[in-house]
């Protein structure tokens, strides 16, 4: 019994630590507004895309309709190899705007970070934003990095992504699974920590991007992960304080969620199953972290159906991450105006242990078909 005690104290108490951490990061990171219309820095705005026939107008239209001076950006979309009509709609969207300085880039079927590293090289401006054809950006999105980037001049910046409303309860759990991963990413860079970002709201010098490409090399074998070892590597390479977040409400970045369960978890376990070859010792005390405490709680609950003190210790440990974790939500759900998804929050914290041990057990699946 001592000896249980003892792993439910420490595994609390780390957890508990490392939320507060975050939650202290997130309030030093300064809110930062745009409030000239004076457009001060160019941007090279690269997008990769593979079949997006679905989304990739809305994307272009929010791109081409930003609040920014037409002569100060070019939007790069790298076609790779798409077998759809993708194609077609990027070229009816680029002859209804002939004032956007679009250039369309064709090439094989390679995957995401190569078609990525083409862009970059096209690019003809040092700072580079990267979205992608499934999302759409926010007006003042450009001139929010550019009021960013004027004040604190960092080589690699990133914003938060959230997912268009939508009704279904799925949905709306989504939002708040992908709230707990943006507030924790931002408060680890408020910390001066590096921990994940989003290849769908990030900006960085093209100089920075290609000093690190070395360094990049064995990560090409993931089909994903071209935001967060590029994070990563730039913190290995310039410093974790080289890299900033972009706290605003107009810089965000809206996505698609997982239509089913299933494409969610693939999605998941896809991204957790990179965290083993991060060489950032953080992430990996954080994924260490949140993955002790689901099974912790997961182990207790099963113990409370033949013990009674389980029960006490399962209940403890549900209260204590049910409390700390409480406000990390409701600073997103503050964040993206969006206060009523609390409602959800006691369904989603059932849920949540039992989300983090399928995306384990996928990870540890023989075929591991998630790579």
């Amino acid at each position: 019994m001592i000896v249980l005690i003892v792993i439910v104290a420490v595994i609390c108490l780390s957890y508990v630590s490392m939320v507060i951490y975050w939650l202290a990061g997130w309030y030093k990171i300064p809110e930062i507004r745009h409030n000239s219309r004076e457009c001060k820095h160019t941007f090279s705005i690269v997008v990769a895309f593979y079949n997006e026939q679905t989304y990739i107008e809305r994307c272009l239209e929010s791109l081409v309709n930003v609040d920014y001076d037409k002569q100060k950006y070019e939007i790069i979309l790298v076609n790779d190899g798409s077998t759809d009509h993708s194609i077609e709609i990027v070229k009816r969207i680029v002859s209804a705007y002939p004032q956007a300085d679009i250039t369309i880039l064709n090439r094989e079927h390679t995957g995401k970070k190569r078609a990525i590293q083409e862009g970059v090289q096209a690019a003809k401006y040092e700072l580079i934003l990267t979205t992608d054809a499934d999302c759409a950006v926010m007006p003042a999105w450009i001139a929010t990095y550019d009021a960013y980037y004027e004040k604190y001049a960092k080589c690699m910046m990133f914003g938060s992504v959230a997912f268009f409303s939508q009704p279904r309860l799925f949905n709306r759990l989504q939002q708040l699974e992908m709230g707990s991963l943006m507030v924790a990413a931002s408060g680890s860079v408020g910390q001066e920590k590096v921990l994940m970002c989003s290849a769908a709201n990030m900006c960085y010098t093209k100089n920075m991007y290609i000093s690190v490409q070395s360094a990049l090399e064995k990560s090409n074998k993931y089909i994903s992960g071209d935001d967060v070892f590029l994070l990563h590597a730039c913190a290995e390479n310039y410093g974790a304080t080289s890299i900033g977040c972009v706290r605003s409400s107009q810089a965000l970045v809206y996505t698609q969620a997982q239509k089913s369960f299933r494409s969610f978890l693939r999605q998941r376990i896809r991204w957790a199953g990179k965290a083993p070859h991060y060489e950032n010792r953080y992430a990996k005390y954080v994924a260490l972290n949140v993955a002790s405490m689901s099974i912790l709680l997961i182990v207790l609950l099963l113990l409370a159906c033949v013990n009674i003190a389980g029960m006490k210790f399962a209940l403890s440990v549900l209260v204590v991450k049910f409390l700390i974790d409480m406000p990390v939500l409701f600073i997103w759900c503050n964040y993206i105006g969006k206060r009523t998804l609390m409602y959800l929050y006691p369904l989603a914290a059932i849920c949540y242990p039992w989300y983090i041990l399928a995306v384990l057990a996928g990870m540890c699946g023989k075929n591991r078909w998630w790579k």
